[in-house]
């Protein structure tokens, strides 16, 4: 497998959370289900139409995408910015790539990578801010 291979996985994961996360959070009355499936039955139908060829795997992407747009649901609350969906999307590619033959046949492997990459960048930067804060405090003493 080539670059443009993870490459195209990667940009596709990072469209699906980022416009599903801005879909669902500018329009009040989009909720975040129907913002997913929504953006994910365009790229799937688009997919459906092209063959896989030069490195670009259409035939996954559908995949990737809704897993994507699973980080995309996220709530404001907990996803301040769209940088923690960007770096969450990112993880999600990562287990995607290295656990799709571990997790093949069972069900929810994509909702489980999902929230596996959401929970790491929200723990991530919760401890950055605490250790922000203890190292302020440090400095006071």
């Amino acid at each position: 497998m080539d670059l443009t291979y993870y490459l195209s996985l990667t940009l596709s994961a990072l469209i699906a959370a980022i416009g599903t996360y801005l879909f669902h959070n500018k329009y009040d009355k989009v909720s975040p289900v129907l913002a997913s499936a929504s953006l994910t039955l365009v790229i799937t139908l688009i997919c459906h139409n092209f063959t896989p060829s030069n490195g670009v795997p259409t035939d996954q992407i559908p995949y990737v995408f809704i897993g994507g747009s699973f980080i995309g649901m996220s709530t404001r609350k907990k996803t301040k910015t769209i940088l923690n969906i960007s770096l969450a999307s990112l993880f999600f590619s990562l287990i995607y790539f290295k656990s799709s033959q571990f997790f093949q046949g069972y069900g929810g492997a994509l909702g489980l990578s999902a929230c596996i990459s959401v929970l790491i960048v929200i723990t991530s930067s919760k401890l950055l801010i605490r250790s922000k804060h203890y190292i302020r405090k440090k400095r006071i003493q």
